[in-house]
Order: structure tokens, then sequence, then C-alpha cells
């Protein structure tokens, strides 16, 4: 189960235009902690 940091991760690089499959990988298997996940969202925001 993600975290909500996982999805809004894969959210945010959904709307800056990636394609699904990419987001997901990136999302879910690369970035699938709060930290990490907050640290790429604090790079993208």
């Amino acid at each position: 189960m993600a975290s909500e940091r996982t999805d809004e991760l894969y959210k945010v690089l959904l709307n800056r235009g990636y394609p699904k499959k990419f987001c997901a990988e990136i999302a879910y298997k690369n970035m699938n902690t709060d930290y990490t996940a907050t640290r790429m969202l604090e790079y993208l925001l």
C-alpha cells in the first residue's frame, strides 16, 4: 500500500506531463518511502 506522499508524487509527475508508466515506476518503485517521496516533491515543486 502506497503512502500519501507517494500518491502525491505520482499525481505531481502526471501533472508535469510525464507518461503514466514512468510516473508509476518513479513513485511506486523508486520513491516508495515518505522520506524519498517528500525529497522528490521538494525538488519538483
